[in-house]
């Protein structure tokens, strides 16, 4: 039999034995030693990639030699399941694309990354040695996990805070290391023009056609009329805010009643949050309601406010402040705590509107620094949340304003407590109100909570890691499905079943960062992944009722 023959031969008997292996190697030389030969480098610990992601290589001693090279992606007997198309190599860096994957690999945990270099008739394989690999069996590889969907760019940085436009399918989103406002079309799944800003926003909100944006740290609320290209309409400083700060200075003995001393204070809100409210049926004077902890002031001591404005030039009565449920004791009090709500007064000094004891006898927690949402309607509908481990009780640890954009707040729910007897539900890391004001969807540590716009407490999602929650948003206002980000991608769950009706394998997803829009027959999810920059998106049919 000819050596010609027998490598054939063998080649039969390896194909048959591998199913997947590398047809090429079988019939490319594999020289013992190449010299002067280039090394091929990883340039990560482990990937995590998606449809049209890039993954980055390394070359040295190229020399000036000209080459291409190729990304492999190997199961557990390290045969290649997949190959990229080869790129062309003229540098020392090149980045290979990832397109065209086999359903099959997405989701598995088993695979390997690898890449080769094809340099002056020779193959040389990734490295982490000073010696070039010249076969795939000694060839470096890393951890590879594969998700479904596009990856957009974004620049340097990772994304923290996303607006959706429902009606044009545009999601606003801001990098800290970036001065400008990012726009995505989530139709054509690309960044299209944004808008410059002095620093990066810290947060962004939109409705009614109005775009807003918290940025210098969040001291400043600039407003954009974002109906067509994101135009600016009006900036504004926050407000000053002016309270009567009060410490307990206690006796040096039992029988010595304590004394309370009171020190006039202004200081400016550094804003964390922002939602928008409509102070008319119209919802022509839009009304923003900013979250905000103040500088130099420790947590525990009211230092969490909650601050109604009207910008671009809208005429509002006093801003509404919320500081506390405050701890503080007076000499006359008969019980431990009481609680203490403040509005701006005529004279610009802020006011006390309610100042009573707090009869639960338990220590009480300030509102306004954590995660908050405005339902959609004319009399606006704050849902604030507690702040903090100081809650007690039963309850939802969620404050119900109601008729939070008129001149007088209802204070409908002051007590932490629901009186309906829900399970507590802990700390709140993030709220949203549906799109038709019927429910409020609140993520915790480690579970989702659906409760109704009274917030009674409709069901439970229990899942591992949650990270972000969204309302399925359309041209319609509706609330018929919701969406949870976990450790493994997004489950949407139909509001009515309170079951899985889809999901979307998009990966590991960043706190707060997720928005799900319907456009036609399609749902469109975007998210900023976890261990990486850019944004993800992904699309999937509605699902049928």
């Amino acid at each position: 039999m000819s050596w010609r023959t027998d490598r054939v031969a063998a080649a039969v008997l390896l194909l048959m034995a591998g199913g997947c292996m590398d047809q090429g190697d079988l019939f490319r030389p594999v020289p013992e030693r190449v010299a002067h030969a280039p090394r091929l480098r990883l340039t990560a610990e482990s990937y995590v990639l998606y449809e049209g992601d890039r993954v980055p290589l390394r070359v040295d001693s190229l020399d000036g030699r000209q080459g291409s090279v190729e990304v492999l992606v190997l199961d557990r007997a390290r045969a290649v399941v997949w190959r990229s198309a080869p790129v062309a190599l003229s540098d020392s860096l090149v980045s290979v694309p990832v397109t065209g994957l086999p359903a099959t690999v997405y989701g598995d945990t088993t695979l390997a990354l690898s890449a080769d270099l094809d340099v002056d008739g020779h193959r040389i394989y990734a490295s982490d040695d000073t010696a070039p690999a010249l076969s795939r069996d000694g060839a470096s590889s890393r951890p590879v996990r594969f998700y479904p969907g596009a990856v957009v760019g974004v620049g340097a940085g990772q994304p923290q805070a996303f607006a959706l436009d429902a009606a044009t399918g545009r999601l606003f989103f801001s990098v800290r290391e970036r001065d400008r406002i990012g726009v995505l079309d989530l139709a054509l799944g690309r960044e299209t023009a944004g808008v410059e800003v002095p620093t990066g926003p810290v947060a962004l909100r939109f409705r009614g056609g109005r775009l807003g944006a918290l940025v210098a740290d969040g001291t400043e609320l600039m407003v954009f009329d974002a109906a067509g290209v994101p135009s600016l309409t009006g900036r504004m400083l926050l407000p000053t805010l002016r309270l009567d700060v009060q410490t307990l200075r206690a006796a040096g003995d039992s029988a010595t009643p304590a004394q309370v001393d009171t020190l006039a204070a202004a200081v400016r809100p550094y804003a964390a949050g922002l939602a928008w409210g409509c102070a008319d049926p119209a919802c022509a004077g839009l009304v923003a309601f900013t979250s905000s902890r103040l500088a130099g002031v420790d947590a525990t001591d009211g230092s969490a406010v909650m601050r109604r404005l009207a910008p671009g030039g809208g005429v509002l009565g006093a801003p509404l402040v919320v500081p506390a449920f405050s701890a503080r004791v007076l000499p006359s009090d008969t019980v431990p705590s009481r609680v203490r709500i403040f509005a701006a007064g005529a004279g610009g000094r802020d006011s006390v509107v309610f100042d009573g004891p707090d009869r639960m006898r338990c220590p009480t927690a300030s509102l306004g620094a954590g995660p908050f949402d405005v339902a959609p309607g004319s009399a606006a509908v704050l849902y604030a949340s507690v702040v903090g481990d100081l809650a007690c009780g039963d309850g939802t640890r969620i404050m119900r304003i109601d008729q939070a954009a008129a001149d007088a707040p209802r204070f409908d729910a002051l007590a932490r407590r629901n009186e309906l007897g829900e399970d507590r539900i802990g700390v709140v890391k993030e709220i949203r109100v549906s799109p038709d004001g019927q429910y409020v969807l609140v993520r915790g540590a480690d579970r989702v909570h659906l409760l109704d716009a009274e917030l009674r407490l409709r069901a439970t999602v229990a899942i591992s890691a949650p990270s972000a929650i969204a309302w399925v948003e359309g041209t319609a206002a509706g609330s018929a499905y919701f969406a949870v980000a976990g450790a493994d991608g997004v489950d949407l769950y139909d509001t009515t079943t309170r079951k899985v009706a889809a999901r979307l394998p998009l990966g590991p997803t960043r706190e707060d960062l997720l928005a799900v829009w319907r456009y036609g027959a399609e749902l469109v999810a975007a998210a900023a992944p976890l261990s990486r920059d850019g944004l993800v998106v992904a699309r999937i049919p509605v699902p049928l009722n």
